[in-house]
């Protein structure tokens, strides 16, 4: 029923966007709140901080992702290698973008997956969303 989908993923612009935006919008907040002076560059160097973690920080980057949706099987291609999903805990798809909290053998803690729409192209964002409503989740092997 669903054939094979191979997609490698790019940095998205959007979601760079987004961060930026947000973390702009706190420092207005910060600047515009009744604080005192050291409080407010306290919190300013903490935002600071956080902006320049959420892009350098040592988050898992998936460069690919390759899913066979008859057999049930979902691999993500990360800096360290292959990644084996073993399960799909959340799932939220939209025009804009793909949200998948997944259960990944070689890790202990879940793994989000972000995939904005400008990040693949129309067709892979297309089949990916219709894939993850509606294949099969992926099943335990190990």
């Amino acid at each position: 029923m669903f054939s094979r989908i191979d997609l490698r993923l790019k940095p998205s612009r959007l979601w760079r966007g987004w961060r930026l935006l947000v973390h702009a919008v706190a420092l207005l907040a910060i600047w515009l709140a009744a604080l005192s002076p050291f409080l407010q560059w306290l919190f300013s160097l903490l935002l600071v901080m956080s902006l320049l973690y959420s892009f350098i920080g040592p988050s898992e980057r998936i460069e690919r992702l390759v899913w066979q949706a008859a057999e049930g099987d979902l691999r993500l291609l990360g800096r360290h290698g292959w990644l084996q999903v073993t399960e799909i805990r959340a799932l939220l798809a939209s025009r804009w973008l793909i949200y998948m909290q997944l259960r990944v053998a070689e890790r202990l803690l879940p793994l989000p997956l972000l995939v904005w729409r400008d990040s693949v192209d129309a067709d892979g964002f297309r089949r990916l969303s219709v894939l993850a409503r509606h294949a099969k989740p992926p099943q335990d092997s190990c």
